[in-house]
């Protein structure tokens, strides 16, 4: 009898565990990756902020002058240490909070898959541009610069003394697993998407690309100027999803709201439409391997991957004032066979680069990047800061 309950409880255990173990990857929807299974163990290494770590920053910026805002220093060494360092350099605002959590996870990602022992800057908002004269002088003492979102125009002398990172949000979902999961289970053939280009998003951006002078009116927002003034076009479907936010100088433009429409959704359409908020667009990665052509309102950024799409070739190009959007635009309610093979070559184009620059992709190429930078002889490296 009793070797008979044994028999019953162990049969009632196994089976626990298996409908456990299926549970879990119905609900997961996916394997865990390699990085995911070291990412465990890198959840063992610790942040602590350290006072006296990163004095050679402390001594460059003191010289220098007045720096940017948001600016950490990260004392990293994941060859000999479990604790990762990091301080506060200059003035940090709170808002940016979940950036710095994102800029932790993705340096202990790097860690766990390159080995590196670097000092390393990083301006944690949205905007990650920081002077040349700051980051000349920063790698000139082997000290890594890197930032995710950098004013196009600075990119040229910058390039030289940094490193691109992904942003924020890209961080987060791991390069948009999820969302272009959800995508390629729709499977909607090019051809019998919604004959139009379609933006939603929130009333955010600098009036006037922060250009002076400038009135701050409501036209001033490249966003808002895109849906007030283009609502008469049958083949473009353009929505505000968010109101008005206060604090950015600003009047209270009174835009009509619609409510938020899910991401997988975008994909309906032949066409999207990126433009700039408070910088690049961060969901650009997912839209581009969407299957749905790209409409890129010139940005006035650059991001780690946006150096390797061209215009014509990935996604078509419109100017910052919007003056040819519908023009350039209207081809999306084609169903010519020419027209129908140019649209689907670009969004195809676009979906292999783009399937190139995954999440682990991008851990593996900064860690390459910043091992540029390592001595044979760190001090930093050598010693743990906080114990001498």
């Amino acid at each position: 009898m009793n070797l008979r309950r044994l028999r019953s409880a162990a049969l009632q255990g196994a089976i626990y565990v298996i409908v456990s173990i299926v549970l879990f990857y119905y609900l997961t929807g996916r394997r865990t990756s390699q990085l995911e299974i070291r990412g465990q163990e890198t959840q063992r290494r610790t942040w602590r902020e350290c006072p006296v770590c990163c004095g050679e920053v402390s001594n460059i910026l003191q010289k220098i002058g007045p720096a940017d805002e948001n600016l950490f220093c990260f004392d990293l060494d994941f060859i000999d240490r479990k604790l990762q360092y990091y301080r506060n350099v200059t003035t940090f605002n709170a808002a940016f909070s979940y950036y710095f959590g994102m800029a932790t996870r993705f340096l202990a990602d790097v860690g766990s898959k390159v080995p590196i022992s670097q000092v390393i800057v990083w301006r944690i908002e949205d905007n990650a541009t920081i002077q040349l004269k700051l980051a000349r002088a920063l790698t000139e003492n082997n000290i890594a610069v890197v930032g995710h979102s950098i004013v196009r125009s600075r990119v040229p002398y910058l390039q030289h003394y940094m490193t691109f990172v992904p942003n924020f949000h890209f961080i987060e979902t791991r390069g948009f697993v999820n969302i272009l999961k959800k995508i390629r289970e729709k499977g909607i053939r090019f051809e019998k998407r919604i004959p139009q280009v379609m933006w939603a998003g929130s009333d955010t951006g600098i009036p006037c690309d922060g250009e002076r002078p400038c009135s701050n009116s409501c036209d001033d927002r490249k966003r808002i100027k895109l849906v007030r003034n283009f609502q008469g076009f049958s083949w473009l479907n353009l929505t505000l999803t968010s109101p008005h936010i206060k604090g950015q100088g600003v009047v209270n433009c009174n835009c009509s709201v619609q409510k938020q429409i899910s991401e997988e959704s975008w994909a309906g359409y032949r066409g999207i439409l990126d433009i700039d908020g408070s910088v690049d667009a961060w969901g650009s990665r997912w839209r581009l391997e969407s299957g749905s052509v790209l409409f890129q309102v010139r940005s006035s950024f650059e991001s780690h991957f946006s150096a390797r799409l061209v215009n014509g070739v990935h996604y078509v190009l419109l100017s910052a004032n919007l003056s040819d959007l519908v023009g350039k635009t209207t081809i999306i309610t084609s169903n010519e066979q020419r027209d129908i093979g140019y649209l689907t070559t670009l969004a195809t184009n676009a979906r292999g680069v783009l399937k190139t620059i995954s999440y682990d992709d991008a851990v593996q190429e900064v860690g390459i990047k910043l091992r540029k930078y390592q001595h044979s002889k760190f001090e930093h490296s050598k010693h743990d800061p906080l114990r001498g």
